[in-house]
């Protein structure tokens, strides 16, 4: 009981010590210690104090073992002296006391093998009757208008290939402030789209073969996006797979190592049934390098779009077993099992 009380006073003792010695540093006409061996000699002893009255102070007050901790503060004590140790204490005690307080709160957010989510409420949170339901779901049943706008207008800054189809279903919604407000969110991604793929094109002929080659891969990410503006409109898709096609065989023959170049040309060479052209793209990005996982899927896409139904098992069984707990893949993993 009397190491405790005495912890804090030590504590102020060993800091007082660091600073006299370090004092002779900081100024020259402080000469306490006349010889470089004594000086250093001295160092190293109040430093090794600090860490060990430190180090059991934070033993005391935290979980953490203090003999590391000892150690981990006789070295900031010695590379830096007073203020270094004293500093990684108290962000050890704050930061452990901070930790303690939250450790019986509830989370709200827990791994489950529940493939609805993220359509349904999460731990903790009362349920109200729109709320266990998805976006589109809520934009056909909910009947407060202004909850359904608001949500609407904020979808406008969601991904083109998360936020398109709810704002397609908005736009046949009966409130007319949702109908417009979709419309011209779908339309204001499209005029973006359109303009940041010809500022593109145009820095692609002024870049290096090497940047030609990632501009050419944004543009082709960008006419993928288009596509899941204007999927519906068989003229429009046909056209914007081949602008992607092209652009992503530009990226390809400007820089033959870049592989997202290679991914991107798979992608887009599937979506357009040109299964042979895909499948090396794909293979040829595994081979530089992006991850199995990732390539994968597309090309047990491949397979199955050249009846290879076989080889769209062993693809998918070939995939880690956490990487196909998430949907939708893990239906279809399911599936072919």
């Amino acid at each position: 009981m009397w190491l405790n009380r005495m912890l804090l006073p030590l504590m102020a003792i060993a800091v007082c010590l660091q600073f006299i010695v370090v004092w002779q540093l900081i100024a020259p006409s402080f000469q306490l210690f006349a010889s470089v061996w004594v000086w250093l000699f001295l160092h190293t002893i109040t430093a090794a104090f600090f860490g060990c009255v430190a180090g059991a102070f934070i033993g005391r007050s935290t979980q953490l073992n203090w003999a590391a901790m000892a150690f981990f503060i006789t070295f900031c004590g010695l590379c830096m002296p007073g203020v270094g140790g004293l500093a990684c204490t108290l962000a050890l005690y704050v930061g452990n006391s901070v930790w303690l307080a939250r450790e019986g709160e509830v989370t709200d957010y827990v791994i489950t093998e529940n493939t609805a989510l993220p359509f349904t409420t999460p731990i903790g949170r009362k349920v109200k009757a729109p709320d266990s339901r998805g976006f589109v779901e809520q934009l056909k049943y909910s009947d407060d208008a202004d909850a359904m706008y608001q949500k609407v207008l904020s979808s406008s800054y969601i991904r083109n290939s998360l936020s398109v189809d709810v704002l397609r279903e908005a736009v046949s919604n009966p409130d007319e402030r949702i109908r417009l407000t979709a419309y011209q969110i779908l339309d204001r991604k499209v005029n973006q789209l359109n303009a940041e793929i010809q500022r593109l094109e145009i820095n692609a002929r002024r870049e290096s073969k090497k940047h030609q080659s990632t501009t050419w891969l944004q543009i082709a990410n960008n006419y993928w996006e288009l596509l899941t503006i204007e999927k519906s409109d068989p003229i429009a898709r046909k056209q914007l797979l081949e602008k992607s096609v092209k652009a992503a065989k530009l990226s390809v023959s400007h820089d033959m190592k870049n592989r997202n170049a290679h991914l991107v040309l798979g992608r887009v060479c599937l979506a357009s049934s040109d299964f042979a052209t895909a499948e090396r793209a794909l293979l040829t990005a595994m081979n530089l390098g992006m991850p199995k996982d990732k390539v994968v899927p597309y090309l047990a896409e491949v397979a199955f779009g050249k009846r290879q139904y076989g080889k769209v098992n062993l693809l998918l069984k070939s995939l880690d077993d956490a990487f196909k707990q998430y949907p939708p893949l893990k239906q279809v993993a399911e599936y072919w099992a």
